[in-house]
């Protein structure tokens, strides 16, 4: 019995009849899962790349998250950040259901956020050969990197009356804090960043302790005992320029005005409510404070806020925390006028203070300091253009509630939010 079975088998292996057929249907099926395969990796590798996109979008939406007028630390910022993660994530990905159990986190580190997004792919074919999805990953690093490494900024800012309509003074508060806070979270090891604030209207007001006795100070009485720190242009031309005050050149100082005319008698009485120049600092706590603590007062000088503003980024006296010019330092001013120049030390006339502002715009641009002008509602382009360092340097904004927004145009000129990964 068992030598037929073994006949009948070597008759099977030596019948040739239907072998043809038998091994194109097995090579037909190898084909097929091949095929299948093939079309189950193209489909992960299309999807693998719509969640990469998906994945580097939102962690740049993420990176453009900063603090705003509540002052808000890092760690309040993550679920903010987060949230424009998953919204951004969401609106490129799509609603399509191709991708299931799709999620995203994120890692904050300094100037940098991570967005991590997983999902499943289900297999055509692959489910045959026991593999029914294929696991998709993308990760995407979103990094904050100054422009420039060293950077001294001024931001000469306007804070006359009409400062307080259609709440301009918040807003600017607010652009200011998201602006500065956007540097913060740039700054690396070596990075170096130094802010000064000008606030102005007519006049400008130097802290009076720090100022009473300097020799920059003209001082018509014996004593500046009683002056709130209010100071009026210099006199002409020393008033657009940085020419460093010297005794012996007496129109090269600073000139002392208060509401009792008493300290410079030649002016008129002034209230001084302005929040003093804060020179070049490090510290953007208080940097931040002195910002919230301007308040709206007085009609428009642009050209003493200018004047200011170069000084603060000028070596040597009055301030002296100024780098030299040349040297590896950035030096920025941005610069915000509401409405048109109304008052200065000696006129009245618009067209007059104009010409004295493009005077002083001249002089900062010849030393190689980049000039940003913004101009809210009615303010004058005509002059503000050709101040800034060029045109496109130049901005109007007719809608206050947009200056946040436009700070953080001009942010993105200084901080940019780059994909490393």
């Amino acid at each position: 019995m068992r030598s037929q079975y073994i006949h009948l088998v070597q008759r099977f292996l030596r019948n040739e009849r239907g072998n043809t057929a038998m091994m194109f249907g097995l090579c037909f099926l190898s084909l097929i899962g091949v095929s299948g395969l093939a079309l189950d990796y193209t489909q992960a590798l299309n999807y693998s790349t719509k969640l990469k996109i998906a994945t580097d979008a939102a962690a740049l939406a993420a990176a453009t998250i900063t603090g705003d007028a509540a002052g808000l630390s890092n760690p309040d910022l993550e679920p903010l950040q987060l949230a424009a993660a998953q919204k951004t994530f969401n609106a490129n990905i799509g609603s399509q259901s191709y991708i299931e159990d799709v999620a995203i986190s994120m890692t904050i580190s300094p100037g940098s956020i991570r967005v991590t997004a997983t999902g499943d792919v289900a297999n055509i074919f692959g489910r045959i050969f026991g593999s029914p999805v294929t696991a998709l990953s993308a990760t995407a690093d979103a990094t904050l990197n100054l422009q420039s490494e060293k950077m001294e900024i001024a931001f000469v800012l306007d804070n006359t009356g009409s400062m307080a309509a259609n709440n301009k003074m918040n807003l600017l508060k607010q652009a200011v804090h998201k602006f500065t806070a956007r540097l913060q979270q740039a700054i690396k090891a070596g990075g170096d960043i130094k802010l000064a604030l000008v606030p102005f209207d007519t006049n400008v007001k130097v802290d009076p302790v720090f100022a009473s006795g300097r020799p920059w100070m003209r001082q018509p009485l014996s004593s500046l005992s009683g002056w709130s720190g209010c100071v009026t242009d210099r006199v002409q031309p020393y008033d657009t320029n940085a020419i460093t005050p010297n005794l012996t050149t007496p129109d090269t100082l600073f000139d002392a005005v208060d509401g009792n005319s008493a300290i410079f008698p030649n002016a008129m009485p002034v209230s001084c409510s302005l929040r003093a120049i804060m020179p070049l600092v490090s510290n953007f706590s208080s940097y931040d404070a002195s910002v919230d603590a301007m308040s709206p007062n007085g009609q428009t000088n642009g050209t003493i806020g200018l004047a200011w503003g170069l000084q603060t980024l000028t070596p040597g006296e009055p301030f002296g925390t100024a780098s030299a010019f040349g040297s590896e330092y950035r030096k920025i001013i941005v610069f915000l006028i509401d409405g048109a120049n109304t008052k200065n030390r000696w006129t009245t006339d618009a067209a007059t203070i104009d010409q004295r502002m493009l005077l002083i715009c001249t002089e900062i641009k010849n030393k190689g300091i980049d000039l940003y002008t913004i101009g809210l509602v009615s303010a004058n382009m005509n002059v503000l253009t050709p101040c800034a360092s060029n045109p496109s340097m130049a901005y109007q904004v007719t809608d206050p509630n947009k200056i946040p927004d436009l700070f953080d145009v001009i942010s993105q000129k200084m901080v940019a939010v780059r994909l490393t990964k």
